[in-house]
């Protein structure tokens, strides 16, 4: 049976080294003045991710559209016992990306460390963050499956 790799495995470089790993892939954005219902067509297309990016139009990150708030606002009917006053009037008057966009999540930047970026991330109970650069435009993201893939990859010799 193979065992798994030891921590040092991982734990070493910065985010280059996992973006590089995961290689290019579509991003779920849109621009802040999308609909909702672009919103929700976006997430429907990513295959690795549950959060939709909201971006201004200098691709500078605004905040970030849950797939559990999409559902909400889709399916408020459901939910309305479980829902605030406060959150059901904040889906009645959402018609725009950015009315459902929170923005206090954590973001990560291309040259943070690996082990930093993955403790932050089980301590915020995060599965995914945005990767932006200095100017807070998106990059990439990452998700708790991407660091799997890395940890678990084959080590060359």
């Amino acid at each position: 049976m193979k065992s798994a790799p030891t921590s040092s495995h991982i734990l070493g470089g910065t985010l280059v080294q996992l973006l590089d790993f995961i290689g290019l892939r579509p991003l779920p954005k849109v621009r802040e003045d999308a609909s909702i219902v672009e919103a929700i067509k976006v997430l429907q297309q990513s295959p690795h991710s549950t959060l939709v990016y909201v971006l201004d139009a200098n691709r500078r990150l605004l905040g970030v559209i849950t797939q559990e708030a999409l559902v909400q606002w889709l399916f408020v009917h459901y939910h309305d016992d479980a829902l605030t006053a406060h959150t059901l009037i904040r889906h009645a008057v959402s018609e725009t990306a950015r009315d459902l966009a929170r923005n206090e999540r954590l973001t990560a930047r291309i040259e943070d460390a690996i082990e930093q970026v993955l403790e932050d991330m089980i301590a915020s109970k995060l599965d995914e963050v945005a990767v932006v650069d200095d100017d807070g435009r998106l990059l990439g993201d990452i998700t708790m499956k991407d660091f799997i893939g890395y940890y678990m990859r084959p080590q060359v010799s």
